[in-house]
């Protein structure tokens, strides 16, 4: 009777060992995000404004970038299985405070829909339009109180997003802060 006991436990200890270590895996490989984003500038950080949700304005860590600035996407070997680039959506926004400074408004300059992009070309953040729209309302330039968000969404089986933030300046400004 004891050893028949202690089969019992030991069976029970291996049978939950092998769930909670295929469960973990399972995790892992479901969370990571499939693709990333390799910009054709110089990768600068920058603290980038993120909004205004509640009581206090938001910033994130980002990169510069300028208006011509283009993108490509790379795949990730380590994303979810049955992840594939036209499944993959692109969104640039602007972000900027309102005017009485209790919140902040969200615009789409560029849409990129599933099946836009592939991994062999190269693609544009704005285009020369919304760049020329958003310079004649001053609101093409980043500041403490206005930046850019690019967000990717997989929807492959399980949609997953990923954000980018970004300082959006001009090219002097960007070989100033290259060169510091």
């Amino acid at each position: 009777m004891f050893i028949k006991g202690i089969k019992i436990l030991i069976l029970s200890a291996i049978v939950s060992a092998t769930a909670a270590v295929s469960s973990f895996a399972a995790v892992g490989s479901v969370s990571a995000f499939p693709y990333s984003l390799e910009f054709d500038v110089e990768s600068l950080d920058r603290v980038c404004y993120a909004g205004h949700p509640g009581n206090t304005v938001v910033y994130k860590d980002g990169i510069a970038v300028t208006p011509d600035t283009s993108f490509r996407i790379e795949s990730k070997s380590n994303g979810p299985e049955g992840s594939e680039v036209k499944d993959l959506s692109v969104t640039v926004s602007l972000v900027y405070e309102n005017n009485d400074h209790s919140g902040s408004y969200k615009e789409v300059v560029k849409q990129y829909d599933k099946g836009d992009l592939n991994l062999e070309d190269d693609f544009r953040i704005i285009s020369d339009n919304a760049a020329a729209s958003l310079e004649s309302r001053d609101k093409l330039y980043s500041d403490s109180l206005t930046g850019f968000e690019m967000t990717l969404q997989n929807n492959s089986r399980d949609i997953k997003k990923k954000t980018y933030y970004l300082y959006m300046c001009s090219d002097d400004d960007f070989d100033k802060l290259a060169n510091q």
